[in-house]
């Protein structure tokens, strides 16, 4: 029996990025998924020469990214009409709500087949100190909305998402469906607990992963316990964060280690004892699953999946250094707590690894397409 064939609708993040890794989770999902169903993906900007995708397809247009967004949807619907019209697919798939959502519900709908949307990442935030995310713009958030609502299926990483979205009224089911991660690449490594930290933080250097709280909570962990912090991730601040580290004395006590390889983090994840997560806004944080997988102590604010694992992780509210800083320094000397609390969310990451997303969705697609 042929395998049912899948559209997949992108706004990058597949064969592109540093390293043309792209957003490794992703392309793991995707790589899953074409094991079971025929897989092309489209991306609205132009995939690296470089790239070479395992068992799926990728196409994309072959505009400059600088050119308007409606004139990338419409050029790269007419590449999938003309895929379309010579097989046929029996779904389409959105990968986030933007752009790449639109253009799948349409296609849904003119092409008489089923739609999912997948929200991915500032859709349903509101960070207004910033500002960032659709809920802040009113044309973005009423077209997020008709999107949503024309498709057949929507799905949120975590039900901190889920709820913003009830708030707001939208009350189609949703289906709350976390990227898990590759346990067998993720995999905890023993380290002596103690008396010296180890901690890691994996975000690209921007606003919204407020590095700001992060080096303000690791300076007062400092001060009470002997510590290091590797910081992964490209620098979109121009220096602002290394100038906030050398305010506050840290030089010797934090490395910037730039952008890393997914491949090369378990290492990182090896010589942690715990990673710190202080963003604003989080529509889940994979990174975070990945330290859970590794047995690294998860520290951070609430929002994304720390939110849904309050019991698996250390958290405070978005911004607040002091009460982070707190609760790490309490967890760092009770042993025994630290290590149920580790226990707990490495058997979350288990339960939830990226072959149970991977199952999820082709569950999604088959229901869809069979009704």
């Amino acid at each position: 029996m042929p395998r049912k064939r899948i559209a997949i609708v992108v706004p990058g993040g597949v064969g592109n990025g540093f390293y043309s890794q792209g957003v490794p989770a992703l392309v793991n999902l995707i790589n899953g998924l074409s094991e079971q169903f025929e897989v092309t993906v489209y991306s609205l900007i132009e995939v690296s020469d470089t790239f070479r995708p395992e068992n799926f397809k990728i196409k994309s247009v072959k505009t400059s990214r600088d050119q308007p967004v409606l004139w990338r949807m419409l050029s790269l619907c007419f590449i999938i009409w003309k895929d379309h019209k010579k097989q046929s697919y029996d779904l389409f798939h959105g990968i986030w709500a933007g752009p790449s959502g639109m253009l799948a519900v349409f296609l849904g709908k003119l092409l008489i087949r089923p739609s999912v949307v997948s929200l991915q990442g500032g859709e349903t935030a509101a960070v207004e100190a910033i500002p960032y995310g659709h809920m802040l713009k009113p044309g973005k958030k009423r077209w997020l909305f008709r999107t949503l609502r024309a498709a057949s299926q929507v799905t949120t990483l975590t039900e901190f998402q889920s709820e913003i979205l009830r708030k707001y009224g939208f009350t189609k089911n949703i289906k709350v469906t976390p990227i898990g991660v590759d346990t067998q690449i993720f995999v905890p490594v023993e380290k002596e607990f103690g008396p010296s930290f180890n901690f890691l933080h994996v975000a690209n250097l921007t606003e919204v992963k407020d590095q700001e709280t992060l080096l303000r909570a690791f300076r007062r962990i400092k001060d009470s316990l002997d510590c290091h912090l590797r910081i992964a991730g490209a620098d979109y601040m121009e220096g602002r964060i290394q100038k906030l580290c050398k305010e506050l004395n840290l030089e010797d006590y934090v490395t910037f280690l730039g952008p890393v390889k997914n491949t090369d983090l378990p290492q990182h994840f090896g010589w942690a004892h715990a990673l710190i997560h202080t963003s604003l806004y989080e529509a889940q944080g994979v990174v975070i699953v990945e330290a859970a997988a590794c047995k690294v102590l998860i520290a951070g604010t609430r929002t994304g999946i720390i939110s849904d694992l309050q019991n698996e992780t250390v958290s405070v509210a978005p911004g607040d250094h002091q009460g982070l800083a707190e609760k790490v320094l309490n967890i760092a000397s009770h042993q025994e707590q630290w290590e149920v609390v580790v226990q707990k969310a490495y058997q979350w990451a288990t339960e939830n690894d990226i072959r149970f997303t991977v199952n999820s969705f082709a569950d999604i697609y088959n229901h869809h397409i069979n009704s």
